[in-house]
């Protein structure tokens, strides 16, 4: 599959291709970091491939291709087992693992990677979080943290030091606001970001971005809304991916990339391609657009 990223800077018309390149299969997941540039994972690879900040392709840039396994160690001698989420918090970065079921974590310095859960998370999260057929997983990274969204479970998930700390949902799929924050509903959630205290979910189908506030146990709908509205500026279909960088949001939302600021405002419409797969951001205000390229 031919693929290329797009770089556009958001207070700019011009846009620029970063990167191009090849994979065997499609890609399932993305993270960038501002001094490394952005890593990818490929569905049935079971490695991590990096794109530089120069544009250049490096596979097995954590694990190896030709090679599964749950090995720990250094960059060049470790394993995984089909991983479907990466995300990081900075200075570490976090690779969930559909197979084994394990929370990988090495340091993005070092690029050192270990195991970060074992049985108790087998037998605590494995239940929650691949509860459901072929679901959608996406994570995100706080500083002790880590948050996964299922949208078949139609959950947020908390994992704190290895172990599951709490769940956001009730599992049905609906729009709903409890009192009790853990009991409120998500709706197909398929997009997360940390930031701070708060976490932002992108509730697909309720239409909108929701925010989960840990410290003073809240949830409130950030952008968008799950009821019809005439208000255009505000209007989002069905959000997916969801980077937020120095209170900037950026939201994949159908065949078009959305920003605003995190504080409010209204809802901007950036770019748009029938073929996004996913989109990444630095703190420079670059959109980064990950591209299937049928040309």
């Amino acid at each position: 599959m031919k693929y290329k990223v797009i770089k556009k800077n958001i207070g700019k018309k011009n846009v620029s291709i970063f990167s191009t390149f090849e994979t065997e299969k499609e890609i399932i997941d993305t993270t960038f970091h501002d001094k490394i540039g952005l890593m990818f994972i490929e569905k049935d690879n079971p490695s991590i491939t990096l794109i530089n900040l120069k544009g250049k392709v490096i596979e097995n840039w954590m694990g190896k291709k030709e090679k599964s396994g749950c090995q720990n160690g250094s960059h060049d001698i470790s394993t995984f087992t089909n991983p479907c989420s990466i995300c990081h918090n900075g200075t570490m970065a976090y690779v969930l693992e559909d197979n084994g079921y394990l929370i990988r974590q090495f340091s993005l310095e070092y690029r050192y990677v270990e195991s970060l859960t074992g049985k108790s998370y087998k037998a605590d999260l494995h239940k929650q979080i691949f509860s459901q057929k072929a679901p959608i997983i996406k994570s995100s990274a706080g500083k002790n943290t880590l948050f996964f969204t299922n949208n078949m479970s139609n959950k947020c998930f908390y994992v704190k030091h290895g172990k599951l700390d709490h769940v956001i949902g009730d599992g049905k799929a609906r729009f709903c606001i409890s009192s009790d924050y853990k009991r409120s509903s998500l709706n197909r959630p398929s997009g997360i970001f940390a930031v701070g205290d708060n976490v932002y979910v992108s509730d697909t189908k309720s239409h909108c971005i929701r925010q989960i506030d840990k410290l003073n146990k809240s949830i409130k709908v950030a952008f968008g809304s799950p009821l019809e509205t005439n208000d255009l500026k505000n209007t989002l279909m069905y959000p997916s991916k969801l980077v937020i960088k120095k209170n900037m949001v950026f939201m994949l939302d159908g065949n078009r990339v959305k920003v605003s600021g995190l504080n409010g405002g209204s809802i901007s419409s950036v770019y748009e391609s029938d073929n996004i797969e996913s989109i990444e951001a630095d703190s420079h205000r670059n959109l980064y657009v990950m591209e299937r390229d049928d040309a």
